[in-house]
């Protein structure tokens, strides 16, 4: 019996050592986890730091920007997180603003749209208590997202989180060119 337990356990170490260089732990679990998971992680990491921020108070979320843009720019990834991080935030009790919504329903041969990005077609600004902004950076085969939970009237920071996302959960969506929010031009 000693023996067989001595016998297996070689094997384990010695399986260990003829996997690949440059496998390493979390490339183990890069086909278990989602951009869906850091959304959550985050919304949780916001509302364990919140100071005053209580269930059915309003919260605009916005698209994090790229740091090095400016803050002028977006991304797929930066418009997914938006998305995510306002289905999480209004699954833990807050009220989210949808301040995209026009004044009606749009019936076109390519789909029905109540959403727009044109401020001409927006509605009035809707009040909300918070508004979420974040930031994007790259560092160390990361994507850094850094979030704050504004107080709109007084602008003062009620809840902050930051996770860094693995390259191999974001590669999808950063091949895809990034989008300018502001126009330069405008001043």
């Amino acid at each position: 019996m000693k023996y067989i337990i001595v016998l297996v356990a070689s094997i384990m170490l010695l399986s260990g050592c003829s996997s690949p260089g440059n496998t390493n732990a979390m490339n183990a679990y890069s086909g278990q986890l989602t951009m869906a998971d850091f959304s959550h992680q985050l919304a949780n990491q916001l509302l364990d730091s919140a100071r005053g921020v209580q269930a059915g108070q309003r919260v605009a979320v916005t698209s994090p920007v790229w740091l090095a843009s400016g803050m002028k720019e977006s991304s797929l990834v930066g418009l997914q997180l938006q998305q995510e991080l306002a289905a999480e935030l209004h699954a833990m009790s807050l009220d989210v603003v949808e301040y995209k919504l026009t004044d009606g329903i749009r019936v076109t041969p390519f789909g029905d749209f109540a959403l727009s990005t044109d401020y001409l077609e927006l509605r009035e600004l809707q009040p909300a208590d918070y508004i979420l902004v974040g930031t994007l950076v790259e560092r160390d085969n990361n994507l850094v997202v850094s979030l704050r939970m504004l107080e709109f009237s007084t602008q003062l920071v009620k809840a902050t989180a930051q996770v860094a996302i693995p390259h191999w959960v974001t590669d999808d969506l950063m091949n895809i060119n990034t989008f300018q929010l502001v126009n330069p031009e405008v001043k």
